[in-house]
């Protein structure tokens, strides 16, 4: 809190304006894995010797706490065929552009600090 002294011989100062902190909308962003194409094949078959990759996808949001993934698909050609849906829940500041995150800084923290981070979806 603080107190703002004007002088008597001055006109009065406008409104009084609103400092509170912006509050973060709750949006919900849905992603849907349906295919993978031209996977590199790096693994070998043990009875036949064919190339082949086991291909799933995972994908984060907030970090590597927030981490969901799709199945697992063996492939000899490369592509895998999904129908997966990562669906992450997060808190927005649109005039910042920055998703708000809350969480305690280490194991013997008491309350949980907000951090913001950039909006980006990681996928791999």
């Amino acid at each position: 809190m603080w107190v703002d002294m004007f002088p008597m011989d001055m006109p009065l100062p406008g409104p009084p304006l609103d400092v509170t902190p912006r509050k973060p909308k709750s949006y919900e962003l849905r992603v849907i894995i349906w295919n993978t194409d031209d996977v590199v094949l790096e693994d070998d078959a043990f009875f036949t010797g064919e190339k082949m990759s086991d291909i799933y996808v995972k994908g984060w949001l907030k970090g590597p706490e927030d981490t969901q993934c799709t199945d697992i698909h063996r492939s000899l050609t490369g592509e895998g065929n999904f129908n997966w849906r990562f669906v992450y829940p997060f808190e927005y500041l649109v005039a910042e552009e920055k998703i708000v995150i809350s969480r305690k800084e280490s194991l013997f923290s008491w309350d949980e600090t907000e951090c913001k981070i950039p909006a980006r979806l990681e996928l791999q």
